[in-house]
């Protein structure tokens, strides 16, 4: 039986970053830091994060720490754990994700709040990393913040994230508030191989789905495209305003497409002019993309990107999920068993 929900993205948009960026530590004596809360009890044994570009290979700390709040804006206090032992150390070369074991592990309970702090060890003269964030909308979240102490200048942003994932000694990703992904920004237009992406989905219940939210640069026209056993377009107008950067939003189908239980589906973003727009797509820790995406995403739920080129075969790729997803608005829940018995059975 199919109940009414009030509509909601498949992915929440405090999950999607609007763009990559990065932090650069320097310098000695400077650091960078995420404010989280744990949004369920699990014990931390590794670190993942991303490096964005080796200048010159160095010595660095990441730990678990206490939030600190005799100053505005609230800073990372003494690292966690018996003798403050909830660190990792490491010597940085070469870029991309990384996975670091703590020197002792951690557990979080639900609703712990804690910083995440990148800080050199050892420092040495040219020593610089950039550490990989996310741009993302401003957060509904009052816990979650990005904090930056550069140069002797301390500063906290709602619209950056670090691009940091915990793991448990079960081999899961705890949930908080900020996904381990980085955000991949490119452009997609009639004559590109490919010229259509978007995600294959499957949830193992039943439900319908109205409409599909994105986070795109729509410049020029383009359909929002759903194929399951029916194909339900969406004609998006370009917003024509020329460079305006990231364009939110929700488009709603003119009559809903009910998707069975573990049926697969596609939903696309298919440009309709040989003129660019932009989408972004999200790239997990290696090795540890399918354990990266669970941490989020409703159980039974799979998504993978998909793209193709001039309407040909679809290629899938389960390291990425594009940033267009589907609007819920029903749901099925199955007969309670006491109501069978009732009946008789």
């Amino acid at each position: 039986m199919l109940i009414n929900v009030p509509p909601f993205p498949l992915i929440g948009r405090k999950n999607i970053g609007q763009a990559q960026g990065n932090t650069i530590l320097d310098a000695n004596g400077e650091y960078c830091a995420q404010l989280l809360i744990a949004l369920e009890t699990g014990t931390i044994k590794y670190f993942h994060f991303c490096v964005d570009t080796v200048t010159n290979a160095g010595d660095f700390k990441i730990s678990l720490c206490a939030v600190d709040d005799t100053s505005q804006p609230s800073i990372p206090g003494a690292i966690l754990g018996v003798g403050n032992s909830a660190y990792g150390t490491i010597t940085i070369s070469t870029t991309g994700w990384k996975r670091l074991q703590l020197t002792s592990n951690y557990t979080f309970t639900k609703g712990d709040q804690f910083f995440v702090k990148i800080e050199h060890t050892n420092f040495q003269t040219g020593d610089s990393i950039k550490f990989s964030n996310n741009a993302i909308a401003p957060s509904l979240e009052q816990v979650n913040y990005f904090l930056t102490y550069l140069g002797s200048v301390l500063s906290a942003s709602v619209i950056v994230s670090l691009s940091i994932g915990l793991e448990t000694v079960l081999g899961t990703f705890l949930n908080t508030i900020c996904w381990p992904t980085t955000t991949n920004n490119f452009t997609l237009k009639t004559s590109d191989t490919p010229d259509e992406i978007g995600n294959l989905i499957s949830l193992s219940y039943k439900h319908r789905i109205c409409g599909a939210s994105f986070i795109m640069d729509i410049d020029y026209a383009c359909n929002i495209v759903l194929y399951g056993s029916s194909t339900k377009t969406y004609s998006l107008i370009a917003n024509r305003r020329g460079n305006v950067n990231i364009t939110i939003g929700d488009v709603y189908f003119a009559d809903p497409y009910t998707a069975g239980a573990n049926e697969s589906y596609r939903l696309s973003m298919l440009p309709t002019e040989n003129n660019a727009v932009a989408i972004r797509d999200m790239t997990f820790p290696t090795s540890y993309e399918t354990l990266a995406k669970a941490a989020v995403l409703p159980v039974g739920c799979s998504i993978s990107k998909t793209y193709r080129t001039d309407a040909g075969a679809w290629t899938d790729d389960a390291t990425k999920i594009a940033s267009i997803f589907p609007i819920i608005d029903q749901i099925e829940i199955p007969p309670y068993l006491h109501h069978i018995n009732l009946m008789g059975a």
